[in-house]
């Protein structure tokens, strides 16, 4: 299947990333369940720094939508959010879904990451 050729060019041909991709495969390629949080992101658009902790505030909600859309596929701590979120500003496949704002995402993440005390510069799988 195509998500999981996919899951093993991000992640490796680990048997255990591929589990975590292989129940949600159906033959499509999808990007976790984050349509929803593309059509969030490309209505806002954001110019100012985030709240610290973005989690209290109101983009505490976006935050935690990805999070739990993540959470579908496995157990997502701040840390893998916030290596996943390094992906989507890396990775220009994920533009189109978050409309562009995908580095905005990363700085929220970054900064509640920061806000858990998880030392942002090595994060851990």
């Amino acid at each position: 299947m195509h998500a999981i050729s996919e899951a093993t060019s991000w992640l490796g041909a680990t048997p255990k990333a591929l589990r975590h991709w292989e129940p949600a495969c159906d033959g499509t390629y999808r990007i976790y369940s984050d349509a929803d949080l593309g059509r969030w992101a490309r209505s806002h658009r954001f110019s100012t720094p985030p709240p610290t902790p973005p989690w209290a505030s109101p983009l505490g909600e976006l935050l935690r939508r990805h999070r739990a859309s993540i959470s579908e596929w496995y157990e997502v701590t701040a840390s893998r959010q916030l290596i996943l979120a390094r992906m989507y500003v890396a990775d220009e496949r994920f533009g189109a879904v978050y409309g562009g704002q995908q580095d905005y995402l990363l700085e929220l993440v970054e900064a509640q990451a920061a806000a858990e005390g998880l030392d942002v510069k090595n994060p851990a799988w």
